[in-house]
């Protein structure tokens, strides 16, 4: 008999632990409700647990709250244009403005072509005729003049003159007094006018 008494309150100890324990986690996950601690007390008391029925509570369902939910909200998609057909139009008009773009743009690199083509045109001309007026049997005589004049009136004379005729007269001269005529090119006018000489001389030689 003595282990028989000491059988059940083995198994009483281990019951209560358990449901004990059973508290604790239902307290530990927040599900320790008021049903729940009826049912516990219960147990404890060596009740029997009697399911009572419970009446289903109506809930609208998920396509009826959907439906409700899109119905009060405003057809904005059929008010505006299809977002697929802006981005089309947005696309073609920024291809539109970048042809543009492209076209302006050749259009200024073939001008400024033109120019330096006509400019490179010009340059042998002047440097053709440069040679010419190198190799006359009287531009040796006007050198000498030349040479023999101060620099000063040297300078006027080719500031008169065709940039060509000038920048050979120049390149002809010895280099003192070329010189000496460089150095009375002082006003901005005639240092552009230097310039040119000097550009014909170099190509020229």
């Amino acid at each position: 008999m003595n282990k028989l008494y000491q059988f059940l309150a083995m198994v009483c100890l281990v019951v209560t632990l358990s449901i004990a324990g059973l508290c604790l986690y239902l307290a530990a996950k927040g599900r320790l409700t008021s049903e729940n601690q009826a049912v516990l007390v219960k147990l404890l008391r060596g009740e029997r647990l009697v399911d009572t029925p419970t009446q289903p509570t109506e809930q609208p369902t998920a396509p009826k709250a959907i439906l409700a939910a899109v119905a009060d909200q405003p057809a904005e998609n059929a008010q505006e244009p299809d977002l697929w057909e802006r981005l089309l139009e947005r696309r073609q008009a920024e291809l539109r403005y970048r042809n543009d773009q492209l076209e302006i743009l050749a259009k200024l690199v073939q001008r400024e072509r033109d120019d330096l083509r006509r400019q490179r045109k010009q340059w042998a001309e002047e440097i053709e005729l440069t040679k010419k007026v190198a190799a006359d049997s009287g531009f040796q005589k006007q050198v000498k003049l030349y040479e023999a004049l101060a620099p000063k009136q040297v300078k006027d004379i080719l500031m008169n003159q065709p940039e060509a005729e000038a920048a050979g007269y120049l390149a002809a001269m010895s280099k003192q007094v070329a010189a000496d005529v460089i150095s009375k090119f002082r006003t901005a006018e005639e240092q552009q006018r230097l310039q040119n000489l000097l550009r014909l001389v170099r190509q020229t030689g």
